[in-house]
């Protein structure tokens, strides 16, 4: 377990006051930023590898504040200051910090609110190859900051970058209550179109995609061009739609990457089924379906995967969970779906499926303890190439434990579930994010299984702003030969009150130290 100890931010009365000069010897200065909780969850980079945080201005809000890296210890590695006209973006680089295997960096964007409380600001951060290019990890936009407009903005999934060789597929599913109509379309930084459109208008439970060939924006391996997929609403459309950006392959089919921002409501407060984005997978791979029930409720889930067309391709029984409990689907080779997977998915065609999660309370109360991911792994080996949840989740929201959100002892923070291999480690991190130090993050971390027993506990910490921890659990210690894999559910047990603890999880081979899939970023907010 590891600590450090956050030395950027100086509180006054709850607002940020910063100033460093960087290495061009120009002053970086932030004054008066109200404190919101603007901090990705840590990742790890190794030699040959560089994270990339994108800020995007959501239209029609501008977007001003800072972007910052920091290290293992809380130091400030680079700041920047940001300011962005609507429908903009701008892009922060930081190479790995250390000849260490793995270098710990946490990106952090404190955005300013205008008059109103409003901001345009949307983040998110990659993880790419320098020699390639190819980006492997994608953490998902900020969870504060996902949604910082009204109803009837654009959907932003946030920016992504696309290599020589690879595609970018933007997909929309139409939520089961309703329809999804809208436009679907990708933008430079700059705010102009880039490559075709595609108008959408799907049924419930329908989805689409528009794919954009990154050989037609790049030369050579190791350039990449950074997009900005959009689903833009049709004016005065009342509808649902789930986005999903996927990286993938031209040569292999294999997704690479993918970020799945929660659906976008346009003018509907009922969404229906918990439903992921469309997710592809090509021969040799299984797509994972993923439901648990966070304790203390217990869910009645029936899981599916979906074609495009709303097509049922599998299905399980309905299950009930007690609390603690979890159940999987798999929908690939050997799947039990109406058609097999070597009809569907011949060679390195991608096959795209909808996961999809009906729930239903057997006592009758809230589904907000029923929490899915879904993942695609390589048959051969076992590890995970993608790992998404229907989108990030706030404590309260999506999964609130014992304690509803604005209560003291807000109970576990509920990751969903997760799969490990050989030669893996899941390692679970938490942060202090409260600007009050008489009032910090106390938690427990832990790992357990498919029954909600433990199977490896760590040290309670004690976290102020910017301090974090880690704990985590070896493969290994669980599997014996590739191609084996074991699910596990990461669980922060808070005993401070809500709004001071933040946490993600990451999966990362033991032999390069590359984080392979990043688990979205939960709050006790």
């Amino acid at each position: 377990m590891q600590i450090r100890t956050g030395s950027f931010m100086k509180l006054f009365n709850g607002s940020v006051a910063l100033s460093l000069s960087l290495g061009c010897g120009l002053p970086v200065t932030a004054q008066n930023y109200p404190i919101t909780r603007g901090g990705f969850g840590p990742v790890g980079l190794v030699e040959g590898q560089t994270a990339l945080l994108t800020v995007q201005a959501v239209a029609p809000y501008a977007c001003n504040g800072m972007a910052f890296f920091l290290d293992a210890n809380g130091n400030v590695l680079t700041a920047s200051n940001v300011s962005l006209q609507p429908g903009n973006f701008t892009s922060f680089r930081l190479g790995s910090p250390g000849p260490i295997q793995r270098s710990e960096i946490t990106p952090f964007l404190q955005p300013a609110l205008d008059a109103d409380g409003n901001t345009g600001c949307l983040g998110t951060t990659e993880v790419f190859d320098n020699l390639t290019g190819y980006t492997r990890v994608i953490i998902p936009e900020n969870p504060v900051l996902s949604q910082p407009g009204p109803i009837q903005m654009p959907s932003a999934p946030g920016s992504i970058g696309v290599g020589l060789l690879e595609s970018v597929r933007l997909s929309a599913t139409a939520a089961a209550s309703n329809s999804c109509i809208g436009i679907l379309g990708y933008f430079d930084a700059d705010g102009n179109p880039v490559g075709s459109s595609m108008d959408v208008n799907l049924a419930p439970g329908q989805s689409a995609f528009l794919d954009l060939n990154g050989d037609t924006l790049v030369r050579r391996l190791g350039q990449r061009a950074q997009v900005q997929p959009m689903i833009t609403p049709a004016p005065g459309a009342v509808g649902v739609c789930q986005p999903s950006v996927a990286v993938y392959s031209q040569l292999l089919g294999g997704t690479i990457a993918m970020n799945n921002p929660g659906p976008t409501q346009f003018g509907e407060t009922s969404p229906g089924p918990i439903q992921f984005g469309a997710m592809g997978i090509v021969q040799g791979q299984t797509a994972r379906l993923n439901a648990v029930a966070i304790p203390p409720e217990a869910c009645t889930v029936q899981l599916q995967f979906t074609g495009l067309s709303g097509r049922v391709l599998a299905s399980g029984q309905s299950v009930q969970l007690n609390p603690g409990q979890a159940t999987s689907l798999d929908y690939g080779a050997g799947s039990p779906g109406p058609i097999s997977f070597g009809q569907v998915n011949p060679g390195p065609t991608q096959t795209e499926v909808v996961p999809v999660m009906n729930a239903g309370n057997p006592t009758g109360g809230s589904v907000a303890g029923c929490v899915a991911t879904a993942e695609v792994f390589d048959d051969l080996t076992g590890f995970s190439r993608v790992l998404v949840g229907p989108g990030p989740q706030q404590f309260g929201q999506a999964s609130p434990g014992p304690a509803q959100s604005g209560e003291n002892n807000p109970g576990p923070i509920g990751f969903g579930m997760l799969g490990v291999g050989l030669l893996q480690t899941v390692r679970l991190n938490v942060e202090g994010i409260s600007g009050n130090a008489n009032a910090p993050c106390q938690a427990q971390l832990s790992f357990l299984d498919v029954n909600g027993n433990v199977l490896s506990t760590g040290p309670g910490v004690t976290l102020t702003q910017g301090q974090t921890s880690y704990f985590e659990l070896n493969g290994n210690t669980l599997v014996k030969g590739f191609g084996q894999r074991v699910q596990v559910r990461p669980q922060i047990t808070a005993s401070s009150a809500n709004g001071t603890c933040s946490a993600s999880t990451e999966v990362y081979e033991q032999i390069t130290g590359r984080t392979l899939v990043y688990g979205s970023a939960v709050s006790t907010q």
